[in-house]
């Protein structure tokens, strides 16, 4: 903000000394009107002095009526504004909550097969057939994240791009040091096996079973620090077979709709 509108824009602490000062002196001075004119009035006939203290009753007092209004609304006004704003926020809150609960994640999920994945074979569990210049391939288009299931369709890992890329280029830093890697016959067992990223695509995922609904998968998530993607398994465990996949993007979306 510029000094030119600081200057223009008074402090909360002058712009309420201001308005009990107006405020003060527009009472105080109707008071002492209607004083004075009742006592302009001793002494009078009494049907002048009627019509004095009368006009008293019918435009003085409207008048501090009106400023005790102004002072009521000044002071209140923008309590009540924000209270009233902390309450439609809880509404929306809940709203969005209460969509997700009746969303069943089964009509949200990405169902097995189909989604972009690789599956591991029998007898390569650790994925050392599985090289990251062919893994690299399918990080196109709209496909950021690549799940990778074991041959029992349980979840091995998954390997988002930022992830594959952190790893490629801790690699080419490396030069001839002792932990150089050739890059050319990588596997994916070797990036697992990273001490920095292992519990990036290893542990930042969360379960849930297939009757769940999309505030639930949203609240697992949530409970799993760094999480971005659900998994819906056969029973809700780590160790179920996978028949759905979730992203945070997906939950996102609907909790916004």
């Amino acid at each position: 903000m510029s000094a030119t509108s600081a200057q223009q824009t008074p402090e909360p602490t002058t712009r309420d000394d201001m308005a009990r000062a107006v405020i003060g002196l527009g009472i105080g001075g109707t008071v002492v009107m209607a004083v004075v004119i009742v006592a302009s009035a001793i002494g009078l006939p009494e049907a002048e002095f009627q019509k004095r203290t009368q006009m008293v009753l019918t435009t003085i007092l409207p008048l501090l009526g009106t400023w005790v209004g102004t002072v009521l609304a000044f002071y209140f006004s923008r309590e009540n504004f924000e209270a009233a704003s902390r309450s439609v926020e809880r509404m929306v809150e809940l709203s969005a909550e209460e969509r997700l609960r009746e969303v069943p994640v089964q009509d949200e999920m990405k169902p097995y097969p189909d989604f972009d994945h690789v599956t591991l074979k029998a007898d390569d569990p650790d994925g050392r057939g599985v090289l990251l210049a062919d893994l690299g391939k399918r990080y196109k288009g709209k496909i950021s994240r690549v799940p990778v299931l074991t041959a029992a369709r349980t979840l091995f890992c998954i390997v988002h791009g930022s992830a594959f890329d952190k790893f490629i280029a801790k690699k080419s830093l490396t030069g001839g040091a002792a932990d150089a890697l050739d890059l050319s016959a990588a596997t994916l067992a070797d990036l697992v096996a990273d001490a920095d990223l292992k519990p990036i695509v290893t542990g930042m995922t969360a379960f849930i079973e297939p009757t769940a609904n999309l505030a639930e998968a949203k609240s697992k998530m949530e409970a799993t620090p760094g999480c971005q993607d659900v998994f819906v398994t056969s029973d809700g465990q780590s160790g179920g077979r996978v028949v759905g996949w979730l992203t945070n993007r997906r939950i996102a979306r609907r909790s916004r709709a």
